[in-house]
């Protein structure tokens, strides 16, 4: 399966802030398209009250702008296409 999803990803700042506060704040983060050609699982992710995907890929995991559902969908579709 192959995968495109756009994902939150550090900038400098975000780093600093997150090793000051332990604070992630993804508004501040860039988003970047990332390609997965395996995702181990995905679950919903809230930060004030908004809600995201988090995608567990290997050993990683990281924040899609898309909500779980979204991801979830993407993923069916991605399978399908695979068939």
């Amino acid at each position: 399966m192959e995968l495109e999803l756009e994902i939150y990803f550090h900038t400098d700042e975000t780093a600093d802030i997150l090793e000051e506060t332990g604070e992630f704040p993804l508004h501040k983060c860039d988003v970047r398209l990332m390609t997965f050609y395996s995702i181990d699982c995905v679950a919903p992710f809230v930060e004030n009250e908004v809600e995201y995907a988090k995608v567990f890929s290997g050993s990683n995991s990281f924040i899609s702008v898309l909500t779980y559902e979204e991801v979830k969908q993407k993923i069916s579709e991605a399978k399908k296409r695979q068939q």
